[in-house]
């Protein structure tokens, strides 16, 4: 756990605790979105450094269709923590999980403490949030129109071959094409 003093060099505004289990190093920029309709909970590691420099490229593209990416970390246990926090300070969209180390066996923890995070530091600010992994793509208009218009689902049975008990056929979206799953 970091102390008040680490904290507050790197810029941190407190830790919280929710129920006794799951504390956050909170970023007061990370969860200052105002103007954000859908804020995604990008899981990402200390390690994926390249990962969060490509959705940032993509920064302008999510800010014009109200859509707040925040990255959330998981302890490391290594000097990477240090790093995170300073590409914290830089960017100001990371939230630090404190209580859950960075494993692929804690993946459900992981994503269930950043929906906590987001319910304690978002309620009634945004209309939707959502959990990407960070080597996902999403096109954010397309995400957006489907929010607000819904999607549709069409299948013939020959779409894939497998039909839509397995999940297969289009998803039709209003206005912007298709999209195979």
């Amino acid at each position: 756990m970091y102390g008040p003093l680490f904290l507050a060099k790197h810029g941190l505004q407190s830790v919280v605790d929710f129920h006794g289990n799951t504390k956050w190093a909170v970023d007061r920029t990370a969860s200052n979105n105002d103007s954000a309709s859908l804020v995604l909970l990008v899981q990402t590691s200390p390690s994926r450094i390249e990962h969060r420099r490509i959705w940032r490229k993509r920064k302008a593209s999510f800010d014009k269709a109200g859509v707040r990416v925040v990255f959330c970390i998981g302890r490391d246990g290594t000097v990477q923590d240090v790093d995170v926090l300073r590409e914290r300070s830089v960017h100001g969209d990371i939230v630090l999980l404190d209580d859950i180390l960075e494993d692929y066996y804690k993946l459900t923890e992981k994503t269930l403490s950043s929906f906590r995070w987001a319910d304690e530091h978002l309620s009634g600010s945004v209309q939707y949030v959502g959990k990407v992994d960070d080597d996902m793509y999403v096109d954010p208009f397309r995400l957006i129109d489907v929010l607000r218009h819904g999607a549709r689902r069409e299948n013939d049975g020959e779409n894939n071959g497998e039909g839509e008990e397995s999940g297969g056929g289009w998803i039709t979206y209003p206005n912007r094409g298709l999209c195979v799953v």
